[in-house]
């Protein structure tokens, strides 16, 4: 019996060695690691960012100054990724679309300065040139017209020709509305503008500061360390 009661004496203190020696390799590793390596902080940082990103889009942002034209949503009304809501429109670059006979296209150029008279007040705005179009408003319909039958009557086509109006124009004699009528009147005699093609504008405001995200990631565990 002194005997099974010495080996059972040294089976135990032998255990108890391992399992300090155990304890002191969990106390090294977990001095070594990182508390952001644990998993469970691993899940945190990440459910963190998700919500991060989320909250950060439900604000929306227009990419350029203008006025909403077009409104598709309402207080309340449930909405979905790409769909439109808004339509901006820039009213300091605004152009016309003259529809000019393709007899009167002869000296008509880009840079050409141009005359337009505005049907809703009267005034006259002035303008120039950007670009021709590369066909007529009836070849580029739905159903081009046919006119390969014998009975053949010819009818004078219509070029249309963009015309961006002086944004000096616009600010001595008013804004204009979309869709508004202008007459328009081309001199191909004075000295012509270099014009530059309108360059749609873009932004970056829905991206999302990592800097700003990870540092309150630090903040958020350094002040939860230690704490059961």
């Amino acid at each position: 019996q002194y005997e099974t009661s010495k080996n059972n004496l040294n089976i135990a203190v032998s255990s108890l060695n391992q399992s300090k020696k155990a304890l002191e390799n969990a106390k090294i590793q977990a001095e070594s690691n990182s508390i952001y390596n644990h998993p469970d902080v691993q899940q945190a940082i990440a459910a963190y960012k998700t919500a991060y990103v989320n909250l950060m889009r439900t604000k929306i942002y227009a990419p350029e100054s203008g006025n909403i034209a077009k409104k598709s949503a309402f207080l309340g009304q449930k909405v979905s990724a790409s769909q439109e809501l808004v339509t901006i429109i820039d009213l300091n670059n605004i152009w016309v679309d003259a529809n000019l006979k393709e007899t009167q296209m002869k000296n008509v150029k880009p840079g050409d300065e141009a005359e337009l008279i505005s049907d809703i007040n009267g005034k006259k705005y002035i303008g120039y040139v950007q670009g021709l179009s590369a066909g007529t408003g009836s070849s580029l319909s739905l159903l081009p017209a046919q006119n390969a039958t014998g009975n053949w009557i010819k009818i004078v086509q219509r070029v249309p020709v963009r015309i961006v109006i002086d944004k000096d124009s616009l600010q001595k004699n008013g804004m204009l509305p979309i869709g508004s009528s202008m007459e328009a009147i081309v001199d191909v005699r004075k000295e012509t503008k270099n014009i530059l093609p309108y360059l749609k504008k873009s932004s970056n405001l829905y991206s999302i500061d990592e800097n700003v995200m990870n540092k309150e990631i630090d903040n958020i565990i350094k002040a939860n360390i230690g704490k059961n």
